[in-house]
């Protein structure tokens, strides 16, 4: 039902102190299916991993809608350790409710913040809130078709850009540094106490604006705009123009 009322959850998950772990993820995109290899008809995922005197046994559940069992997949090789994790040993190290910096979650690659809560027995309640519509947003709000919008974490790491697979290293499944998504951003990263004016760049005059936002991570996020001068007054200097021709004729 939390799932349900929640849709920017990916998961929510329980943590226990021997490394046991369960998860339930809700399967509402086809490429969270195709990832995950669910069956027909699936409805959501369970992930369980158990250990007992040393020997370990992790399997996928797959549901349907009605909470009805389809299959049970055994997984082979298991190297996650909840235990080993930021949020993990966060979570046991306060009192509070805690959030993590944005990061690609382990098993859907998506890219996110997880919320946990440390419990008396060492137990720790987490869920992975997922960042995937932060790129879409900003994708909508392009002033020009060379606009650059970025959103970046503390350590200058893009969180979310227009382009979804472009803040996500293929190769390492780790956050890139935004510098890298264009000319212009990296100019901007080259300046950091620039936060507001002009910059000149390869002929071009762009102009810039960064901020803070005080959510997205324990540290905050930054979100740096960069537009093209020529292309902001286009539509001035074309209206100039053409009244200059009425006013000729």
């Amino acid at each position: 039902q939390a799932l349900k009322d929640n849709p920017k959850l990916d998961s929510l998950y329980i943590a226990y102190p021997d490394g046991d772990f369960f998860m339930v993820r809700p399967l509402r995109a086809e490429r969270i299916r195709s990832l995950l290899d669910a069956p027909d008809g699936a409805y959501l995922q369970v992930w369980s991993i158990e250990r007992d005197s040393g020997a370990l046994l992790s399997q996928h559940l797959f549901y349907d809608n009605r909470l009805q069992l389809i299959s049970r997949v055994r997984q082979g090789e298991e190297d996650y350790d909840p235990r080993e994790r930021n949020w993990f040993l966060a979570a046991q190290e306060s009192a509070q409710l805690i959030t993590t910096e944005p990061y690609v979650f382990y098993s859907s690659r998506q890219v996110g913040t997880t919320l946990a809560l440390g419990l008396p027995d060492q137990t720790v309640l987490a869920a992975d809130l997922t960042l995937a519509d932060l790129s879409a947003t900003l994708a909508r709000h392009h002033v020009t078709d060379d606009t650059q919008l970025v959103l970046y974490d503390r350590q200058g790491r893009a969180v979310a850009y227009p382009s979804d697979a472009a803040v996500v290293d293929q190769n390492t499944d780790e956050l890139i540094p935004a510098r890298r998504l264009s000319p212009g951003l990296a100019a901007l990263f080259d300046k950091p106490t620039l936060d507001q004016g002009r910059m000149r760049l390869a002929g071009r005059d762009w102009l810039l604006t960064r901020s803070r936002i005080a959510e997205g991570g324990p540290q905050g996020l930054n979100l740096a705009i960069l537009v093209p001068e020529d292309q902001l007054l286009a539509d001035a200097d074309r209206t100039r123009w053409q009244s200059a021709l009425i006013t000729i004729g």
